[in-house]
């Protein structure tokens, strides 16, 4: 996996838990 697929996966997991917690 590369940075760039690392960086992504970590950022949508990141929006989907604000979401969530809104």
């Amino acid at each position: 996996m590369t940075i760039d697929g690392v960086k992504r996966t970590a950022q949508q997991q990141i929006s989907k838990a604000l979401k969530d917690r809104t």
